[in-house]
This record gives structure tokens, C-alpha cells and sequence, in this order.
């Protein structure tokens, strides 16, 4: 989903001392996030209230789309700043479904699964194959565990960030079902 932060919104954001990015980790319904997004922001010190407000609804405003797109009511988010690369190494994820966006630093990276069908098992992944998903915005993926022989795992990976002083903020969405959270 092709989106862009508002220039105050991304401003604000990158403005954010490291230390005051949120590492929040909650399993639970669309109906529950709201609050404990709100009470884990302020327990970080998290910006100015209103931009703690501005993440908190629009993390909530993708949990519900997700939702919507799965009929699951159950999820598992992670709202985390990083200073390390997470998954440098190209994986499908053992999940059925996963959104991520990033609100500060680069977008995840993927390879779009018809580019790996000419690749012989022992050639290199040129870097004309990998696709990077903007800041802000929203990819719905597919994972391991909702891989089909028509639709495969999307294969991705954390963007390198070694040495760009970039600590980024990610957001992920698991459904319920990818964990056994049902």
C-alpha cells in the first residue's frame, strides 16, 4: 500500500532520541492494542504526546485493515526500534501472513518470487532482484507457513543499516494463526 509520512510526521520521528523508541511486543486482539499501544508508549517517554497519539492510532488503524483482511481477531504486533540489521539473510518467515511498514529508517527488502525462477541453484542473487519497500510504506506478505505452489513465501529480509548511525522503527503484524494464538 503505496503511502507517504507527512514531512512533520517523519521529521518528529527522526527527531526521537534512540533511547525513547518503543520496543513493544503485544498478543491480542484489534480491540485490546489501542490502550496497551498508548500505556506502552508513555511508559517509554515515547516524543510528544501528540505524536505518541498520531503512532498509537495508525498502528491501530492497520491492525484493524489486517483484520478486515484476514477475519482473524487475534494477532501478534511488534512495534521495535532496532540499531541492528535483524534478518540480513533472505527468508519467507514461518508465518501465514505478516504486515510490516517502517516509520523511521529504510524499508524491508524482498525479491519478488519470478525473479528467483531463473536463478540456478548456485547463482548469486544479482542486486537487480531485490525490491525495497519505501518508509511508510504498507506490505502485506505472504510466509512460510501460508505458502502455496502458486503463491509462495515472499522471500525478505531487514535493509542493511551497519554504519548509516540509523536507528529504525518497524512495525510487524503476525496473525493469530501463523502462532497458534487462535
Amino acid at each position: 500500500m503505496p503511502r507517504s509520512l507527512e514531512a512533520f510526521i517523519a521529521e518528529a520521528l527522526d527527531a526521537a532520541p534512540a533511547a525513547s523508541l518503543p520496543r513493544i511486543h503485544f498478543a491480542g486482539t484489534v480491540r485490546e492494542l489501542r490502550t496497551e499501544l498508548c500505556q506502552a508508549l508513555d511508559l517509554h517517554g515515547f516524543g510528544p504526546p501528540w505524536l505518541s497519539d498520531w503512532l498509537a492510532e495508525d498502528v491501530h488503524f492497520l491492525a484493524r485493515m489486517f483484520e478486515d483482511l484476514l477475519g482473524s481477531g487475534r494477532m501478534l504486533v511488534r512495534l521495535q526500534a532496532g540499531a541492528d540489521e535483524g534478518c540480513r539473510r533472505f527468508h519467507a518467515g514461518d508465518v501465514r501472513f505478516r504486515l510490516v511498514t517502517a516509520y523511521r529508517g529504510p524499508g524491508l527488502q524482498w525479491v519478488e518470487p519470478r525473479a528467483l525462477a531463473h536463478l540456478a541453484p548456485e547463482e548469486v542473487l544479482p542486486t537487480s532482484a531485490i525490491r525495497q519497500l519505501d518508509r511508510g510504506w504498507v506490505a502485506m506478505m505472504r510466509g512460510g507457513s501460508g505458502a502455496t505452489a502458486e503463491h509462495p513465501g515472499l522471500l525478505h529480509r531487514s535493509p542493511p543499516i551497519a554504519e548509516t548511525g540509523i536507528t529504525p522503527l518497524v512495525l510487524t503484524m503476525d496473525d493469530a494463526m501463523s502462532r497458534g494464538m487462535a
